[in-house]
């Protein structure tokens, strides 16, 4: 990560944006597209127009600053650079990321609305802006995947899968599941196992990727083979439940700091129950945000 020798100013209109961001989130999970990209889409109108000119990344009094995407893309990357920054007596300073995020949930919300092409066209544009991030390339996989394109989804996934451990597990996982509906849906069925054996490495109990693998083994048994909406984890629907990977249908959305998570009505009802299960089993209630119980 390279960093400007005289540390950029962070405009008081880019923090501003960055919180439109956050209100179009919340748009978001309110099941309002019209209304977050509405919001999204003016705060790109902002974005700078060469990438060359958007600075992810610099320091300032001894600090360095990043702007991060959530508390989770920030608490991974402090706590795996931990040491080095320790070694250097320097603190990382987290600010709102406003024109990728902004981007790429504009690519979100078209690839919701079944739009592939216009979210491959949103993402793309802000992949210029920060080449690195796994999200862009996950979710135009997603978006080439619903246009039947597999290898070229095939190879976004596996561009995440080899970013290692600069990237989360989870997010390894995601990739890896990905590869394996890909494989699947061009008849390399071994190759997909293998996939999502190695993604339940990562996150073991997963019931995306346990299913997957009764369907490869439905399909070696002769079995019908299902469209690709089910093979797919949504088809055309990116919002698609985080847990069991079914439809939304009547369920829920959540912004967990910056970042959009969806859950079906099932998996919420059984996440409820589970906290009325820790209230009762204890007078303070749990620390842990409901859907971390999964974890």
């Amino acid at each position: 990560m390279s960093h400007p020798a005289q540390p950029p100013s962070f405009s008081l209109k880019e923090a501003q944006d960055a919180e439109q961001v956050d209100a179009a989130l919340r748009l978001l999970v309110s099941k309002d597209l019209a209304g977050a990209e509405r919001l999204l889409t003016d705060v790109v109108s902002r974005a700078p127009r060469d990438p060359r000119d958007y600075v992810h990344s610099y320091e300032q009094d001894g600090s360095l600053h990043i702007k991060f995407w959530s508390v989770e893309e920030f608490a991974y990357y402090a706590t795996r650079n931990q040491e080095e920054f320790q070694q250097r007596k320097q603190q990382i300073v987290w600010m709102k990321n406003a024109y990728p995020r902004a981007f790429f949930y504009l690519g979100f919300v078209r690839e919701a609305q079944g739009d592939h092409e216009g979210a491959i066209r949103w993402l793309d544009e802000g992949m210029k802006l920060e080449p690195g991030h796994p999200s862009f390339r996950l979710e135009l996989a997603r978006a080439w995947s619903g246009l039947k394109q597999y290898e070229r989804a095939l190879a976004l996934y596996t561009e995440v899968e080899e970013m290692g451990e600069e990237i989360s597990a989870d997010t390894r996982a995601i990739a890896l599941r990905g590869k394996g509906f890909q494989l699947i849906e061009m008849g390399h069925l071994d190759h997909a196992e293998r996939c999502f054996l190695d993604s339940l490495k990562l996150e073991p109990g997963n019931d995306i990727a346990l299913n997957e693998l009764e369907y490869i083994q439905h399909l070696r048994e002769g079995g019908q083979k299902m469209g690709s909406e089910l093979t797919t984890n949504g088809g055309e629907k990116a919002l698609c439940c985080a847990q069991c990977g079914g439809d939304l249908d009547g369920g829920s959305m959540f912004n967990d700091e910056g970042r959009v998570i969806c859950f079906c009505k099932q998996c919420v009802e059984a996440a409820e129950e589970i906290i009325r299960q820790e209230n009762a089993a204890r007078t303070q209630p749990p620390k842990k945000k409901w859907w971390q119980f999964w974890s």
